[in-house]
Formats: structure tokens, C-alpha cells, sequence
């Protein structure tokens, strides 16, 4: 769920307001992503620490070195309805995202002719999902959520694995439109869009399965940073 960016980016933030520094949101996440990517070696695309940033529902454009933000702004009742009928779950496993990613980058150096069909299916998918989010068509972005999640499948063996598979198959016969894996896959978090008053149902089945449930809100503000006024400290028995 980009918990390593989202923490490489509110440090930055924090130690800039330390420094008196102010810094836009792109340059928060880019020199996020170079500490994670070039410092500590892990691999990684930038698409985590520009969300962490900006917060906000956004459409990113990679054309590197530039990266282009574009705010979305679908319709109040598709973003009140989307929200309610999202479930996020944790499949119980870790993994290394970084390892996964290294592995799937080698298959597409190669030339491997499913990872690069896959890979670029996933970036048309990306614009779909944001012409269905901005007409409010949220039965068509469920089914491109799993669209989504065969090709990431597709990227390599190990972006999926039985439990992984075994909740999907759960969620989807409860009353899932699509789902996909967040992140690389692996394990970690996996995220489904379902039919309207079938949510709770698909979270009861998922819960059973072994998934821990996770609740949520959308965020609009991106990296904050505030200072609290210092006061005069209270020891554990309440004497100043």
C-alpha cells in the first residue's frame, strides 16, 4: 500500500519544517523515491510517493525524467459510492516488493513477450479506469480492477500464490466485481470493488478465509506538516 513511500515522504516533509524549508510535492516525492531507490537499493517505481504527496485521486504520466499529475474530480455521488463499496484486505503475507519488481524488470529487459504484452495493457487499463471514474461508470471500473489484476498475474509466477488466489476466487463468488493485488503482489494488501449492499458479505467471507480487514478513508491533502505550540509538561501524576 506504499507504506515505505508514504513514510519516506512525511520524513522529508518533517525535516524540512525543521529546517524552515519549503518544498512542492513533486520534490518531496522525487527525493523520496531517490532515498528508497538509490540509497537503500530497493526497487521501485515513483507512482507511491507522488500519491503520498499529492493525496487526492490523481492520473500520473511517467514520460521520465517528467512526471504529469493530473487531478481527477469524479461526480461526489462516485466517489461516496466507490468508497463505501471498496474492501481493503491484508492476505496475511509479506513480501519484498523490490524483489518482485527486480524480477519483473529482467523479464521485460529480456524481451519476454508476455510480461511486455502484459505491461502494456496495464498502462492502457490505467487510462480506462480514469475515463470510468470521471463518468461515474463504477460497474465498468470494477471490471477493469480485474482486468487489472490478470495482467499483473501475467507480469511473472511470483506476483500471485494460492492464498492470494483462494481470496480472490472467495470475493469474487460473494459479489466482487474485480479486485487486484496493491503494489507488486506478492502478498500484501488486495483491494475489491463490489456490488452495491454486497460489501459487507464479501468482507464476512473474506474475514473467514483468513484476511484481515482494513478500513479506510480517501484522502484529499497529500503531505501535511504542523506544529504543535510547546507547553509546559505534566508528569505521570499530574504535577506541573
Amino acid at each position: 500500500m506504499g507504506s515505505s513511500a508514504s513514510t519516506g515522504v512525511a520524513l522529508i516533509g518533517l525535516l524540512d519544517a525543521f529546517r524552515g524549508k519549503k518544498r512542492d510535492p513533486s520534490e518531496a516525492a522525487e527525493l523520496a523515491h531517490l532515498l528508497e531507490t538509490e540509497e537503500l537499493g530497493i526497487a521501485g517505481g515513483k507512482q507511491d510517493q507522488y500519491a503520498a504527496a499529492y493525496g487526492g485521486m490523481n492520473f500520473m504520466a511517467f514520460e521520465d525524467p517528467v512526471v504529469r499529475v493530473s487531478s481527477l474530480n469524479p461526480p461526489d455521488w462516485a466517489l461516496n459510492e466507490l468508497e463505501k463499496h471498496l474492501v481493503l484486505c491484508y492476505t496475511g503475507r509479506g513480501r519484498v516488493s523490490g524483489d518482485i519488481i527486480s524480477t519483473v524488470m529482467e523479464a521485460y529487459r529480456r524481451g519476454e513477450s508476455g510480461t511486455v504484452r502484459a505491461l502494456h495493457r496495464l498502462k492502457a487499463i490505467a487510462a480506462e479506469m480514469r475515463d470510468a471514474l470521471l463518468e461515474g461508470n463504477l460497474e465498468a471500473f470494477g471490471a477493469l480492477l480485474r482486468e487489472n489484476w490478470d495482467n499483473q498475474k501475467a507480469l511473472h509466477p511470483s506476483v500471485t500464490n494460492p492464498q492470494m488466489d483462494k481470496l480472490f476466487a472467495i470475493a469474487l463468488a460473494e459479489g466482487a466485481i474485480g479486485g487486484k493485488a496493491l503494489g507488486a503482489g506478492g502478498g500484501g494488501c488486495l483491494l475489491f470493488y463490489c456490488r452495491p449492499d454486497r460489501e459487507h458479505v464479501v468482507c464476512r467471507a473474506l474475514g473467514e478465509a483468513g484476511a484481515q480487514l482494513l478500513s479506510f478513508n480517501f484522502d484529499f491533502k497529500g503531505l501535511q506538516v504542523w506544529t504543535v505550540p510547546q507547553q509546559t509538561s505534566v508528569d505521570l501524576w499530574g504535577e506541573q
